[in-house]
């Protein structure tokens, strides 16, 4: 699991590189905005690391500083709905596994909504967004296909067995019918021998009488 954790983050590391050469063209753009866009961009590639700074503290920390880091990210997120990066750095430590407050599903929401909404002011965090977005998709179409995988199993093996199941049910029946069958023809030779028995009985009796 710890494996999969250093997989995920060195994943989105590649974003820094690509966030590097991506920071000359925004500001260059800034340059030709008001002075909000440049303060925009400029801060991008920074807050960018700290989100990376974060999940690195996440998947090395301790179970207790797990959950401060989960917590404080979920707080972020909450009260800063407007700022795409507290938004990134939650959606990205949902979606890091082997913690306790792993969820890629809620995580997976959250990706999609800032590809949505990322895409022209904050393109850095729309870019990792998408990526990590992929990641996910991708395992869940492998989880879905596993699930599919195992139930078309599971419904060959039961038509498979049914049938068995079904034969095994109508010997039972048949042997019962057989010994009841048999049951009832014991007793009735037992009621024919126990009447030839008392004829022979009267017979014999009769012939000592006689003189």
């Amino acid at each position: 699991m710890w494996r999969k954790c250093g997989a995920v983050i060195s994943g989105l590391a590649v974003i820094v590189g690509f966030a590097a050469c991506t920071d000359l063209l925004t500001k260059k753009r800034a340059s030709d905005g008001d002075a909000a866009t440049t303060e925009r961009t400029t801060l991008e590639p920074q807050q960018l690391a700290i989100c990376f700074e974060t999940l690195d503290r996440l998947a090395h920390g301790t179970p207790t500083q797990q959950a401060e880091i989960l917590s404080q990210a979920r707080s972020d997120a909450e009260h800063n709905l407007a700022q795409p990066f507290d938004q990134l750095r939650y959606a990205l430590i949902l979606a890091l596994p082997a913690h306790g407050g792993y969820d890629a599903a809620a995580a997976r929401v959250r990706l999609r909504e800032l590809v949505l909404n990322t895409e022209v002011q904050y393109p850095l965090a729309h870019a990792v967004a998408g990526l990590e977005l992929q990641r996910l998709d991708h395992e869940f179409a492998l989880l879905d296909d596993s699930k599919r995988l195992t139930a078309d199993a599971e419904r060959a093996e039961r038509e498979h067995i049914a049938p068995l199941n079904r034969r095994l049910q109508t010997e039972i029946e048949e042997n019962a019918r057989l010994h009841r069958a048999l049951d009832d023809a014991k007793a009735k030779l037992d009621a024919i021998m126990n009447i030839e028995r008392s004829i022979a009985e009267r017979k014999s009796a009769g012939e000592v009488k006689k003189p």
